[in-house]
């Protein structure tokens, strides 16, 4: 669609020209009445040939496939000019979305002074700073007349698509691998179901092959043999996407600590040829079965990519769903935030009440505002929403729900590991806030693998997370 734009000067020469007729009209001048009708048909001509100068112009991008958060790269713009006559003063318009960042001395915009012949090709860097899927906007492109009168603006190039994966880290040689990060499976064996656990009290509904008779006998009631679960190296990742449960601003979450946590995993099972799956309880949600085909990588980065904390429901639903999912003898592993963490009791230090200014305090303000100008107020303190979320506090119920659910999974015999997020040094997340300690520990009285995962530990590779 094509769309033109009027300059300043556009403005300056209508005014001459009926400064010009009038002056034609006044002293009957027919010269006047000449030169007022060329200035008048000078802006059509002028929009004519702006408009003109576009419809046999087309631009493509060649755009990177994917990046990774703060990857360098470049974006080639490729301008043809089809018509054989030559095209001048082509001003090409790009804008980058928030996510991607360009180059001060390399910006996107350039100035095509004369578009004949050879295409004209223009290279600009960009920096990727945050996972996403971003779309860049169509090649706008802007032709100006000789006289900069008239401008004319349309799209003469087609969108395109940037994805940034999600940030991963390469695991330390201390977790050697992921089942020796969920602190569960000493190796990668499996059990084939008939390793000796311990014995209980019969239950009904179990089967009678397993009565221990010796028990039996010697404690007078009907005693079973517990057995081990079947339990493998495969991991099927479930992440919280609750929002009361995202700590921080911007970027700078549990949340997205939580994806690189992720999608850090499952590169790291994947290529140490166990299967992973991933569950994330979103909107739309993301369920991708167990696998350890090294090419599925990519399909599991590009979910995480464009993943939001949206979920309508809470984590501990999610958990109960993810054990519906997860195969049998698979070992789940919850990544999350919740519940929401506590606050430090900090004894407030008695002060005293503050003086008022002294007289050399007053006379020393007076003569600077009566020679050099008033002085400025301190800035109005702005309320912070997650400051009041903290001091409002959350419900305890919701830790509660969590270890409910954690306690289902145990009866259900389904092995589980916790990764609780420290939501101690995000943005925003005050100083004296700390985790739900006694919450780990109630999490593993179920029978869970629960641990707590520092925000610096993600980036150190989970060196001090096992």
């Amino acid at each position: 669609m094509l769309a033109g734009r009027r300059s300043t000067r556009f403005v300056t020469v209508m005014f001459g020209a009926l400064f010009i007729f009038l002056v034609a009209l006044l002293f009957r001048l027919p010269n006047l009445f000449f030169m007022a009708s060329v200035l008048v048909a000078a802006p059509v001509v002028s929009y004519a040939f702006a408009s003109m100068g576009l419809r046999t112009v087309r631009a493509e991008r060649r755009v990177p496939a994917r990046l990774w958060p703060g990857e360098r790269s470049e974006i080639e713009l490729r301008v043809v000019n089809d018509a054989k006559l030559p095209k001048a003063l082509l001003l090409i318009d790009e804008e980058l979305p928030p996510g991607l960042e360009g180059d001060h001395e390399q910006p996107p915009n350039c100035v095509v002074p004369m578009l004949w012949g050879e295409p004209f090709c223009y290279r600009y860097p960009i920096t990727a700073r945050v996972r996403g899927r971003y779309r860049l906007p169509a090649v706008q492109a802007t032709a100006v007349d000789t006289f900069d009168l008239f401008g004319a603006h349309r799209a003469v190039g087609p969108a395109d698509e940037v994805i940034v994966y999600p940030e991963t880290v390469q695991l330390s040689a201390d977790t050697l691998t992921g089942t020796k990060l969920v602190a569960a499976v000493s190796d990668h064996r499996t059990h084939d179901g008939t390793d000796f656990r311990h014995t209980r009290e019969y239950r009904p509904g179990d089967d009678l092959r397993r009565i221990h008779w010796p028990s039996t006998a010697r404690l007078g009631k009907p005693i079973v043999v517990e057995y081990e679960e079947p339990t493998s190296s495969n991991l099927f990742i479930v992440l919280d996407a609750s929002p009361d449960a995202v700590l921080g601003t911007d970027r700078d979450t549990t949340f997205e600590t939580g994806v690189t946590l992720a999608a850090s995993l499952i590169r790291h099972e994947l290529e140490h040829g166990s299967a992973v799956g991933l569950f994330v309880d979103a909107d739309p949600p993301i369920l991708l079965p167990l696998t350890d085909d090294r090419q599925a990588l990519l399909e599991f980065f590009e979910r995480l990519a464009v993943v939001e904390p949206n979920a309508t429901r809470p984590f501990a639903e999610t958990l109960l769903a993810a054990g519906e999912l997860a195969p049998a003898g698979t070992r789940m592993f919850a990544i999350s935030s919740a519940p929401w963490p506590e606050r430090r009791h900090v004894e407030a230090a008695v002060e005293s009440e503050p003086e008022g200014p002294t007289r050399g305090q007053k006379i020393g303000r007076f003569l600077y505002e009566l020679f050099v100008g008033p002085i400025a107020e301190e800035p109005a303190v702005v309320a912070d929403p997650l400051m009041d979320a903290f001091e409002q506090g959350r419900p305890p119920a919701e830790g509660g729900a969590v270890l409910a659910a954690l306690t289902e999974l145990a009866r259900r015999r389904r092995s589980i590991s916790l990764a609780y997020l420290d939501p101690r040094g995000y943005r925003g997340v005050p100083a004296d806030v700390v985790p739900s300690m006694g919450f780990i520990g109630a999490a593993k009285a179920t029978g869970a693998s629960a641990f707590m995962v520092a925000r610096g530990a993600v980036a150190a590779g989970l060196r001090h997370t096992v």
